[in-house]
C-alpha cells in the first residue's frame, strides 16, 4: 500500500504541475512531512484510534484553490490509514515504537525513491 503512497504524490492534480519546479530539497521535505504522517496514522492506530475516526478526519481536509498541498495531505493520510489498519495491534509499547518508527521510514524511502 506505500507504493499507492508514492504514486498519490506524482498524479494529484495541481502536484505534477509544480513537482517540476519544485527544488529536490523541497521534494525532500515533502517526503519528510509524508513520512511524519504515516507515522502519526500508525501511532493513532496502535494506541486504539478507530478507522472511521481517522478517516472522517482525513476527509475533513479541504483543499484549497492554489493550495494543492491540502489535497496531498488528505490524500496521503487516507492511505495511511488504509495502509496501518491492515497490520494488526502490537502487544508492547517497544514493539509499538518499532512499527511507527518502521512505517516513518517505509514511506519516506518509497517517496524519496519516486521523486
Amino acid at each position: 500500500m506505500i507504493k499507492l503512497f508514492a504514486t498519490v504524490l506524482i498524479i494529484l492534480p495541481g502536484v505534477v504541475q509544480s513537482k517540476e519546479t519544485l527544488s529536490r530539497q523541497d521534494k525532500m521535505d515533502l517526503c519528510a512531512t509524508a513520512s511524519l504522517v504515516f507515522g502519526k496514522m500508525a501511532e493513532a492506530r496502535q494506541n486504539g484510534a478507530s478507522a472511521i475516526d481517522l478517516m472522517n478526519a482525513a476527509n475533513k481536509i479541504e483543499p484549497e484553490e492554489g493550495n494543492p498541498a491540502r489535497e496531498v495531505l488528505r490524500e496521503v493520510m487516507q492511505v495511511a490509514i488504509i495502509d496501518v489498519f491492515e497490520d494488526p495491534l502490537l502487544s508492547t509499547d517497544e514493539k509499538k515504537r518499532k512499527y511507527v518508527t518502521e512505517k516513518q521510514n517505509e514511506a519516506y524511502i518509497e517517496c524519496v525513491k519516486h521523486i
